[in-house]
């Protein structure tokens, strides 16, 4: 496991290959409200409001995920 320091430099790279995952359709949410409502509560500045149900949350644990998944070249293993 490694550390990311969520400097806005970072946080904008991470943002971006979020985008591109979601654009390109790599990568497909869940039907899940809660998890729609964090990352729509994300604004431009990549700032989020303090709610009862996270602080953007869903955002950046799916961005963290896209990382560790290009980290890993890109290999994604499933499991059905």
């Amino acid at each position: 496991m490694e550390g990311v320091a969520f400097t806005a430099k970072t946080k904008f790279a991470l943002a971006t290959e979020l985008d591109k995952a979601v654009t390109n359709e790599i990568v497909e949410l869940l039907p899940d409200e809660r998890q729609k409502r964090q990352i729509l509560s994300v604004d431009c500045d990549l700032q989020a409001p303090e709610t009862n149900e996270g602080h953007g949350d869903a955002f950046f644990s799916l961005c963290l995920a896209i990382k560790a998944w290009a980290d890993a070249s890109g290999i994604l293993v499933t499991c059905i």
